[in-house]
């Protein structure tokens, strides 16, 4: 499994694997590129990466108990909510493993 995808494999129908941004620029990069449009080089770190972080800091089950407290009808603590979940993401600890695919 490849945590890290460089530009030139993405395409825009890679949406769910790198994201929106990620895939649009994967898909500029290999159609650009040839018609003489300079587009730099890059990478995309996976959604796969991001949910192995998640699982190897054992997140998942916090964020989720931390999502579920969300006013779905009026959104009245989603600061609060958010703020909550970015301290969570922030506590955690990237694996070595992944750290090394992101260097």
């Amino acid at each position: 499994m490849s945590f890290v995808l460089p530009f030139a494999s993405i395409r825009n129908t890679d949406v769910a694997r790198v994201g929106g941004k990620n895939a649009s620029l994967g898909e500029m990069f290999n159609t650009l590129t040839s018609v003489g449009i300079r587009i730099p080089d890059g990478f995309a770190v996976t959604a796969e990466a991001y949910r192995y972080f998640l699982a190897s800091s054992q997140l998942t089950e916090k964020l989720q108990q931390t999502l579920d407290k969300l006013d779905t009808n009026t959104l009245a603590n989603l600061g609060e909510v958010g703020a909550e979940c970015r301290a969570l993401i922030k506590s955690g600890e990237l694996p070595s493993g992944l750290k090394s695919d992101i260097l």
